[in-house]
């Protein structure tokens, strides 16, 4: 039987969580990385944890796109460092962080997601803690930033770029890319499985964001299409598939000492 995984995914913007997770073990989606988008989240991701700690791995951080002109970034950073580093024995992995250069338009704004990226990039080299990273229209930005920094694992997270080489330079990097539903449509998300190595690949849902094209709403309990594309477009059995990802998730997050 094939436990499936959940990279990257907003949990607290549920309505109901309670009943997701019990349908998430009914169907053996095993675990799933509850990150944290806005400040407030990250309180929000650890009561999750201590509610499902079998269930539910926390990931504290600050999304780029919280960041507004009017944002303390070193206020926010500090009160989030606290944070993590007082929960270190339950915070294995800091999130979502990373920039963003689509929805935010303003080089002041992208100076500061930078300042805190780079501030909670320090902290996980310095802790010892993975990053699950946002880098969208920033794709070749944020694989500069993270390549000055010696952090394991990092994720990147719904990478779309139509550049080979890009990919491939994430890759030699060590860094693995978490794929969502939009691989059923997304020709850069499909081509980026097609030159990834499955050993470098990971599940995510991104719940609960709308995938227009499906007119779905992303969550855990998708996560095995998702396996099921996966498997499609590298043209290999699912269960195969779903036993290396699996197996992918379980060595990065070094599930035993969870």
């Amino acid at each position: 039987m094939i436990s499936y995984y959940d990279a990257h995914c907003h949990l607290t913007q549920f309505k109901n969580i309670n009943r997701i997770i019990t349908k998430c073990l009914e169907n053996n989606v095993d675990k799933i990385i509850a990150v944290a988008m806005f400040k407030k989240e990250n309180e929000e991701v650890l009561e999750l944890n201590k509610k499902f700690s079998e269930t539910v791995i926390p990931a504290l951080g600050i999304h780029p796109l919280a960041i507004s002109d009017n944002t303390n970034t070193e206020k926010m950073y500090k009160s989030i460092k606290k944070l993590i580093v007082e929960n270190l024995e339950r915070v294995k992995i800091i999130g979502e962080i990373g920039l963003d250069k689509y929805f935010s338009k303003d080089p002041k704004i992208w100076k500061k997601q930078e300042s805190i990226f780079n501030d909670f990039l320090t902290l996980a080299e310095k802790r010892g803690l993975g990053v699950t990273v946002h880098g969208k229209s920033a794709e070749l930005e944020i694989l500069e930033t993270l390549e000055e920094y010696s952090i394991n694992p990092t994720i990147i997270h719904w990478y779309s770029t139509d550049s080979r080489k890009l990919i491939k330079r994430g890759i030699d990097d060590g860094f693995y890319y978490s794929v969502n539903l939009s691989s059923n449509y997304s020709k850069n998300v499909i081509n980026l499985i097609k030159e990834t190595p499955i050993s470098r690949l990971l599940t995510e849902s991104d719940g609960p964001v709308k995938y227009k094209p499906l007119n779905l709403i992303g969550s855990p309990l998708l996560i095995p299409k998702v396996v099921e594309n996966i498997a499609n477009i590298k043209k290999l059995n699912k269960k195969e598939v779903g036993s290396i990802l699996s197996d992918n998730f379980k060595k990065i997050m070094n599930l035993e000492k969870i």
